[in-house]
This record gives structure tokens, C-alpha cells and sequence, in this order.
């Protein structure tokens, strides 16, 4: 209980030093965006403006949380230890690992936020259409913020082993291969070869398989999506989450600061 109040501190402490750094703006910046494409969508596409503004939407939030992820995961160890804060952090009564996990749900209910704002403009895009987000719009949200958790939590372990240049590289690879699987396994050539799509499929296990937790293309075409498959993707993201949790924890105890 001691070890989940320090966390808890240094979560809260992680969040307000997140909310005075000003990233936050970005919410405003892109509700502000949405608005005026929303506009220009309903002026300019005849009987669908409120599926391109659902398809902005959605993009929007993404692309937002995955320049937040980018930012804090980078900075969330590296900063506290050029600025040497982390010596006097680890001199401390608290495990390494408990720091690590406060920092995160820290990130993590900085981006809550941020994505909350973002969701309120989008609904209200939708608002003025007369539309609103069915099942598969609220699920693909939610699969969604879960994919920026997840990211977040890859790159914060990418961070412990490597610098800054080799982390962003690292996400972006995760970021786009975790996202082109999917369709890559489609193609009629990876099929069409029983070892290359064996290869592709073991693969998908082990590498940080994004595409899982897309659902966009469902939400655009209004295609509905079995509760199954959503509670088969979170289930996925939970257990590849806490196994990068884990490793992470284990590192940042075994790390040299000096």
C-alpha cells in the first residue's frame, strides 16, 4: 500500500507537470481544426459529411496521441536523468519500478484528457449533422486510446536501452509495422506461399500488432463489429502491455544512472 501511494504521488506530480508544460494547446488546436474541415465537409460533400467528419475525427484523435506518446515516453526517464532529478529520485525509499509506474499513469491520464477534449469536439462536429457515434464509433475509440497506451508503454521500454534518435526510429517502426500486418497478411502473394505466411502470421504474435486495435475502416463503412472480436483485441493489447510493463520494470531496476 506504502509503494502504490508513492506511485500515486508521483503520477499526480507527472500529470501537473504535463498540464504546465502547455502541450495541451494541441487540443485546442486540433478541435479547432476539426471544426473548420467539418465545415468545409458539409459545404462540399453532398449526403456524407458527417462520415468525413467522423473519419477526421478519429484520425485526428490518433495522429494527436501518438505525437503526445512520442513526446512523453522520450522525455519521461531521459529528462529526469540529464537534469539529475533521477539520483535524487532513486536515493529515495521508493523501487525503481514503482517510479516507473507512476510516471506512466501519469502520461497516461495526461492523454486521457487530451483525448477526452479532442472526443468532445468531434461529437460536437457530429452534433451539428445531426449524427452521433454508434457501437463501432465507440469502440473504435476506445481500442484506440488503448493503442496509445500501449505505444506509450513500448516506447518507455525502447527508452530504457537506447537514446532519443534510436527510440523515435524504433516507435516508428512499431507505429507503421504495426499497422501495415494486417495488410500485409491479405496479400494474395503472402498467401500464395504457405511459408511466407506462416513466417508473416508468427510474426503478427510477436511483433506489437497495431492493426488489432483498428477499427476505423469498420466506423467508415459502418461495418459492425462482434463484441468478441473487440474483447479478443483487448485482451490482446492487456497481455502484450503488461508483458512490456514487466520488461520495462525489470530493466529501469537494473539500470546504471552513473
Amino acid at each position: 500500500m506504502d509503494q502504490l501511494a508513492k506511485a500515486f504521488i508521483v503520477a499526480s506530480y507527472t500529470f501537473r507537470d504535463l498540464l504546465r508544460s502547455k502541450i495541451l494547446w494541441n487540443a485546442a488546436l486540433v478541435g479547432f481544426g476539426l471544426a473548420l474541415v467539418s465545415f468545409i465537409a458539409g459545404e462540399f460533400t453532398f449526403g456524407v459529411p458527417a462520415r468525413v467528419a467522423t473519419d477526421l475525427g478519429l484520425a485526428a484523435l490518433s495522429l494527436s496521441g501518438y505525437g503526445l506518446s512520442f513526446f512523453a515516453a522520450i522525455s519521461l526517464i531521459r529528462q529526469e536523468e540529464e537534469s539529475r532529478t533521477i539520483y535524487l529520485i532513486i536515493s529515495r525509499p521508493i523501487a525503481r519500478s514503482v517510479f516507473l509506474l507512476g510516471k506512466l499513469a501519469g502520461v497516461a491520464a495526461f492523454l486521457a484528457l487530451n483525448y477526452a477534449l479532442i472526443l468532445a469536439f468531434i461529437l460536437g462536429a457530429l452534433a451539428i449533422f445531426g449524427s452521433s457515434l454508434g457501437p463501432t464509433g465507440w469502440a473504435a475509440v476506445a481500442l484506440s486510446f488503448v493503442e496509445l497506451l500501449l505505444l506509450l508503454v513500448l516506447l518507455v521500454l525502447v527508452s530504457l536501452v537506447a537514446n532519443r534518435a534510436l527510440t523515435i526510429i524504433a516507435g516508428l517502426v512499431i507505429l507503421v509495422g504495426g499497422h501495415a500486418l494486417g495488410e500485409t497478411r491479405q496479400l494474395s502473394f503472402v498467401k500464395n506461399l504457405p511459408w511466407l505466411d506462416k513466417t508473416v502470421a508468427i510474426f503478427d504474435v510477436v511483433f506489437p500488432s497495431l492493426h488489432r486495435l483498428n477499427l476505423k475502416d469498420h466506423v467508415l463503412y459502418e461495418v459492425s463489429v462482434p463484441g468478441s472480436a473487440v474483447a479478443a483485441a483487448l485482451a490482446y493489447a492487456l497481455c502484450y502491455g503488461l508483458a512490456a510493463l514487466c520488461l520495462a520494470g525489470y530493466l529501469i531496476e537494473r539500470k546504471d544512472f552513473d
